[in-house]
Formats: C-alpha cells, sequence, structure tokens
C-alpha cells in the first residue's frame, strides 16, 4: 500500500468526533496548519464517496500553493500530525492503564527534581489505583520509586518501619502475580487441549481434560481471592466443560466469569474489552443449550454498551450479529435473520479491515447457512465464493470444508451434474491436502454420488436422512456442528 493510501485509510477509519477535534485543534493552530486542514478536508471529502483515493484529483485541486510543491512530504506531515493530534484527544479520555503509565512518569520527573512532597501525593493515589486493579507489576515500579524517597523524612514512620512495609508489600505483589501466573498458566493447557477435541476419537483427549479440571487450583472455586485469579478460575472450568460438551456446565461457570463485573465494576470500563468478550463467550454458551431467554438477557446487555472508538462498536457488531446468526439458524428463524441481513452486509462494508478475517468469515458463513436453509441457492453461492476468494493463510479450515460440503449440495440441488463430478474431485483434494479427510467429509462426497444415481424422491430422501443421522452421531462434532447450522443434521 502507498503512503498516500495510508493517509485516505487513516482518515477513512476515524471518528466524527475525532475529525472535528482535529479540524477545531488545526484551526486554532496558525495559518499554517490551515493549509494542511485544507487537505484534510480534501480526502475526508474522498472518503465519504467512497473507498478510493484519487491522488491526480488532489494534486489538481492544490496546484500551484507553493506550500505543497513537495506533495508527499506534505501528505507524510499531515499523517504524523494526525497521529500526534489524536494522541492528545484519548489522553483526555485515558484509560485507567494510560492514567496509571502517567502517574508513574510523573513522580519519576517529581522525584528527579527532589520534589518529594509532590512526589508522595501523586505515589499515595497510584498505590490506591494499581491496589484497585490489581496491576502487581506497576505496584512493584511504585514500591521501589518509594524506597528511593525514604531517606527524605516525608513518611510519618521511622526508616525500619518503611523498609518493613514496602518489603511486605512487595513480597505480596510478587506472590499475588505468582498467584496470577499459575492459574493462567493451567487455563492456557485447557485451551490448548480444547482445540484438539472435535476432530475423530475423544477418548485421551477427554483423559487429558479430565486430569486438568482436577488440578489442585481448579477443585476449591472459594480458593481464589483476587478477580483476576476467580476469573481465569471460571474461564477454565467453562472451556474444559464445553471440550467435553457438557455445555449445562460449562454455561454454569461462564455465568459466573461474567457476574463477577457485579463484584467487581471498576473493570468493566477498565477493561472493557473482557467484558464484551465476557458476554460473548456467555452468549455462546447460550447458543449450546439453546437457552433463548437468558440469549436475549445478555444480548441486550452487550447491545446497550456505549461505545467511545471504533474498534469497541466493531467488537459489539462483530459478537451480537455472530452469536444471533448461530442461535436463529439453530431455532431456524429465518425471517428474523433476513431481517438484519442489510445491516449485517452494511456492518461487513463498514468495518472491512477492523473486523478481523475471523470475524468476518464466521458471518459470512452464517450468511451462507441461511440461504442454503431457505432454499436461496445462488444467494448462498455469492457468499460462498466470498469465503473461497480468502488466502490459504488466513482461511478457517472448518468452514472452508463445510462450505465445500455445502456447495456439493447446492451443485445437487441444481441440477449442474456437469459440474458436480469436477466439484467432488476439487473437493476431495482439498479435504486431502492439509490433513487426514474426515469420515464427515468422505460421507458427504458418497452421498452426493449416491444422490447422482437415483430418481427416486423417497430413495433420495432416505439418503438425505442417513447422511444427517450420521452427522448428528459423528464425533468430529465441530465440522459436525457447522453443518448442524446448514440443517444438515438429523
Amino acid at each position: 500500500m502507498r503512503y498516500s493510501d495510508d493517509l485516505f485509510h487513516l482518515i477513512k477509519s476515524m471518528e466524527k468526533s475525532e475529525k472535528r477535534y482535529f479540524k477545531v485543534y488545526s484551526s486554532k493552530s496558525g495559518s499554517e496548519h490551515l493549509y494542511y486542514l485544507d487537505l484534510f478536508n480534501a480526502i475526508d471529502q474522498q472518503a465519504k464517496k467512497g473507498n478510493k483515493y484519487n491522488e491526480e484529483a488532489l494534486l489538481v485541486q492544490f496546484e500551484g500553493k507553493g506550500f505543497f510543491k513537495n506533495f508527499s512530504v506534505a501528505k507524510a506531515y499531515l499523517y504524523k500530525k494526525i497521529l500526534r493530534v489524536m494522541r492528545e484527544f484519548y489522553a483526555e479520555n485515558a484509560a485507567k492503564d494510560e492514567v496509571i503509565r502517567e502517574m508513574l512518569s510523573n513522580i519519576k520527573y517529581l522525584i528527579k527534581r527532589s520534589l518529594y512532597k509532590q512526589a508522595k501525593k501523586i505515589l499515595d493515589k497510584a498505590h490506591k489505583l494499581v491496589d484497585e486493579h490489581e496491576r502487581f507489576s506497576e505496584k512493584l515500579a511504585l514500591i521501589k520509586m518509594e524506597r528511593s524517597m525514604i531517606n527524605y523524612g516525608i513518611f510519618n514512620e521511622t526508616r525500619e518501619e518503611s523498609f518493613q512495609r514496602l518489603y511486605d508489600m512487595e513480597i505480596y505483589s510478587i506472590n499475588r502475580t505468582k498467584e496470577i501466573s499459575e492459574y493462567e498458566h493451567v487455563a492456557n493447557q485447557i485451551y490448548l487441549k480444547a482445540l484438539s477435541t472435535g476432530k475423530g476419537d475423544t477418548t485421551k483427549l477427554y483423559e487429558d481434560l479430565s486430569e486438568l479440571n482436577n488440578h489442585p487450583l481448579l477443585q476449591d472455586e472459594n480458593a481464589p481471592n483476587l478477580y483476576s485469579t476467580k476469573r481465569t478460575f471460571y474461564h477454565a472450568k467453562s472451556m474444559c466443560y464445553r471440550a467435553m460438551r457438557d455445555y449445562e456446565k460449562g454455561f454454569v461457570y461462564q455465568k459466573k466469569r461474567f457476574d463477577l463485573f457485579e463484584e467487581y465494576p471498576q473493570f468493566i470500563q477498565y477493561s472493557l474489552p473482557n467484558y464484551i468478550s465476557a458476554l460473548h463467550n456467555l452468549l455462546l454458551s447460550c447458543t449450546y443449550i439453546k437457552n433463548s431467554e437468558d440469549f436475549n438477557y445478555y444480548l441486550n446487555i452487550l447491545c446497550s454498551i456505549k461505545a467511545k472508538d471504533k474498534q469497541t462498536e466493531v467488537d459489539i457488531f462483530n459478537s451480537s450479529h455472530h452469536m444471533l446468526f448461530r442461535m436463529y439458524l439453530i431455532q431456524e428463524r429465518f425471517d428474523d435473520l433476513l431481517l438484519i441481513v442489510p445491516r449485517v452486509e452494511k456492518g461487513l462494508e463498514d468495518y472491512k479491515g477492523s473486523l478481523g478475517v475471523v470475524s468476518e468469515q464466521n458471518i459470512m458463513f452464517g450468511l451462507s447457512c441461511l440461504y442454503f436453509q431457505i432454499k436461496d441457492y445462488h444467494k448462498a453461492i455469492e457468499w460462498i465464493n466470498k469465503l473461497l476468494q480468502y488466502e490459504d493463510s488466513i482461511q478457517q479450515p472448518y468452514i472452508q470444508s463445510a462450505i465445500r460440503v455445502m456447495q456439493m449440495f447446492i451443485y445437487y440441488e441444481l441440477n449442474y451434474t456437469d459440474s458436480l463430478p469436477h466439484l467432488l474431485r476439487s473437493a476431495q483434494r482439498y479435504f486431502t491436502k492439509k490433513r487426514k479427510m474426515f469420515e464427515l467429509e468422505k460421507n458427504a462426497i458418497d452421498t452426493v454420488k449416491k444422490l447422482l444415481k437415483q430418481s427416486d424422491k423417497k430413495k433420495e430422501e432416505e439418503i438425505y436422512n442417513a447422511f444427517k443421522q450420521s452427522v448428528a452421531e459423528s464425533e468430529e462434532y465441530i465440522i459436525a456442528d457447522l453443518l448442524s447450522f446448514m440443517g444438515l443434521k438429523a
């Protein structure tokens, strides 16, 4: 991408409030900055009209203006200026971790200037903030700073008392950091094991997961006494039960994880991505157990979050629509899904590049399943083709497998008998290219071959039902779950 494209896409991505702040800032910064504001406005107008950057039009527009004699330099300057102004804009709306970093910098500066009393005032506030948000690495940094100030007579205690107090705080912080790390290590082991489930024989994996579920750290629900360790405890238990397909228990622990925010409300705004992630996983658990009441309740909470930045807006769009497709496809609420399709298509366009390729493919897969289920096969093929266009390195492999199965059945339903043999061979090559072919993939190819030879409608229905039954009984439940969203499950 050329540097000029970078500037265009940066301006296009900016929120209205950000653009307004930049314009006000530039208009107050002297006549020189007004030239750059003109360039900003010109590119902003292009961005509002579409996705294409037209440098030739800008060169004509600014021709003869000596200030832009070197257009590349002007664009580079404007790009850096936007980033600099946006840093100031978000400094005024800083998250707690940014506030803590700012406090640490201010304390260091004041200590260098021997302004120890001023440094201590900020230090006391910083201690309170890091304690409230369990920021133990910053706590250790504060302790180190405070230790350097002991000899300057600003503490209401003896030096011996100060050293002992700081030592106790330091040991506590080190132990809590170690404790958090131990819980996260167990959770990561479960996560890695969970990735391997649903790919065939799960006997050994279930044994390993059961062993991890019986880990000493995961036995006593009352043992973790920090927000961080409680959150990890509940998430680890939920991942473990979900991987072992005990979805009811998985839901129970995801709900406990989310309910922690009532006990620790400071962590909602402090770490909004974690809050959205907890809602996402809770909604996912609801889809597994088909719990509509709780699904609607938590979906309303997710959609009521006020996004103060584009990434939060994107995260809410992704989680809400991905989960809506899962639940409504399970419930066969196709009319309700069709009502939100325009909104979904607009979101895919507006958030392209911000949504992430995994999220894009999840939502596109939902759209292809919807159209397949309502027998609008041409529309389904449109979305399948978009999914097939992703490069190998960023494809979702199970989705790619599922849409090839869908494609085979669509070609059969549309009576594309001339193209089907080639498609079947192509699908088989894909299934075997990177791994051993799943039994369900083989069954799908065999099913379509049988259907091609069949002219009896009753026999055709029996062949279909036999395949759906094989999906329902399969231990390859990752691909089986995806096929179920197409209605290919008994």
